[in-house]
């Protein structure tokens, strides 16, 4: 394996195991949300909202997110065995996104939209895998582009896009639930 190709090899073991990290915490979040499904749609919405909002908020004003994380590096022993191996494990954590930096709300927004929806665990692991192959995405778009400079160029614009993804994620997952709950489609 040379050049480029095991680079893209490592990288697909790299977004696998951050999808099956993805999928496992969508999955857990969406077991959470059935101990809450009790609760009538129209309060779950309301909590979302409050919730939804007030990471917002903090997101915007805050320059570094300190919630609910394990922020720190991931240990150097994963990578001391088969590169494949390790690139899959550190996808997986990364992709579950308990063990490493989060630099914006929005995933949390998102985990409360799961939450409280109250989806089906089907639904749960998919939103999940999802969102472990959005997070892979920075590194396939650094094998792409391929240059010196990727790094300080994403640092560059990094608080703009962090802060503009938890509004999106926000106001996307409000407008589609409410829509959903207002006409009838959501319990």
């Amino acid at each position: 394996m040379r050049g480029s190709f095991r680079h893209l090899l490592l990288y697909l073991c790299f977004a696998v195991g951050a999808i099956a990290g993805g999928a496992i915490a969508g999955l857990l979040l969406a077991v959470v949300g059935g101990f809450v499904n009790w609760i009538d749609g129209a309060s779950r919405f309301l909590v979302f909202l409050s919730a939804g909002l007030g990471l917002v908020i903090y997101d915007l004003q805050v320059a570094r997110v300190r919630l609910l994380q394990a922020a720190r590096q991931i240990p150097q022993e994963v990578f001391v065995s088969d590169l494949r191996w390790a690139a899959s494990r550190f996808g997986f954590e990364y992709g579950t996104g308990l063990r490493t930096y989060l630099t914006s709300a929005a995933p949390y927004i998102f985990g409360c939209a799961v939450i409280f929806v109250g989806v089906s665990p089907l639904v749960g692991l998919a939103l999940g895998a999802a969102f472990g192959f959005g997070r892979s995405l920075s590194l396939l778009q650094y094998q792409i582009r391929r240059k010196e400079n990727w790094q300080e160029a994403v640092q560059r614009q990094a608080r703009l896009l962090e802060r503009s993804g938890s509004i999106g994620v926000f106001l996307l997952l409000a407008l589609v639930w409410g829509f959903e709950h207002f006409n009838g489609t959501v319990s």
